[in-house]
């Protein structure tokens, strides 16, 4: 996988509470100087850094977080965006009630987003590895004033 946003331009921040993705990361992506990783608890983010994003990609956090904590995370994405800023994500969607990961519903993604964010796009991602196919969600959309 290429840093696509770093390699167009784009300041990059990559957020990962364990140590060893964040080793992995920055040696796999090491020539992109627009790009950081920072090893950090998403729950406990600067202050500095509300409103500072434009977008967001998630990956793999939601389904890690406790779904009791998922309506806080929703709060912080939308804590950490711009006006207008989006979010872009790749979501599981699977009956899994222990985990992580986590399992999670399409209903249950749409009520905990349909209140701050309007959607752009909805729909099943087409490029999932093969043991996730037809198990990936891919949302965009975009902060609500």
């Amino acid at each position: 996988m290429r840093p696509f946003f770093a390699q167009n331009g784009h300041i990059v921040t990559g957020v990962d509470i364990s140590p060893e993705a964040i080793t992995r990361a920055q040696d796999r992506y090491a020539p992109y100087g627009n790009l950081k990783f920072i090893k950090a608890d998403i729950f406990n983010l600067p202050k500095a850094w509300t409103h500072s994003f434009d977008l967001i990609f998630e990956h793999t956090c939601y389904c890690a977080i406790n779904p009791a904590d998922r309506r806080q995370l929703v709060k912080i994405w939308t804590q950490l965006l711009s006006p207008r800023g989006q979010i872009m994500g790749i979501f599981f969607t699977m009956e899994k009630r222990a985990g992580p990961p986590f399992g999670g519903t399409e209903w249950e993604l749409r009520k905990r987003l349909q209140n701050k964010f309007s959607f752009l796009f909805w729909g099943r991602w087409q490029a999932s590895l093969p043991r996730r196919q037809g198990r990936e969600l891919f949302v965009l959309a975009q902060k609500k004033d």
